[in-house]
């Protein structure tokens, strides 16, 4: 059985949990630089990398950029899984679905 896009956002947004400090250590970035990167609130980033806020796909995404566009963290991004193949097809297929004619 296929699991649902769904369920695999929320194991994604699970996993990056776990390796929001260290990713962010890798960058040399103190909670609130990082939050300022990625125009997040630093005490909602904070509550977020304690867990005790919930991560919205949005910051996942906003997260998984900012991670992916440098050397440090793509490679541990990438050695977690973070940004599978099937998202990345996602993103490509539909990088042109609304351009114009």
């Amino acid at each position: 059985m296929e699991i649902s896009w769904e369920l695999k956002r929320d194991k994604l947004i699970e996993s990056m949990l776990l390796e929001l400090p260290g990713i962010r250590s890798s960058l040399d970035l103190s909670e609130s630089e990082l939050a300022d990167r990625i125009g997040m609130d630093a005490l909602k980033y904070r509550d977020i990398e304690r867990g005790k806020r919930r991560m919205l796909w949005s910051d996942y995404m906003s997260l998984l950029f900012l991670f992916w566009n440098n050397g440090a963290s793509r490679v541990i991004v990438e050695k977690k899984g973070l940004f599978p193949d099937e998202l990345k097809e996602l993103m490509s297929t539909n990088r042109n679905a609304h351009a114009p004619g």
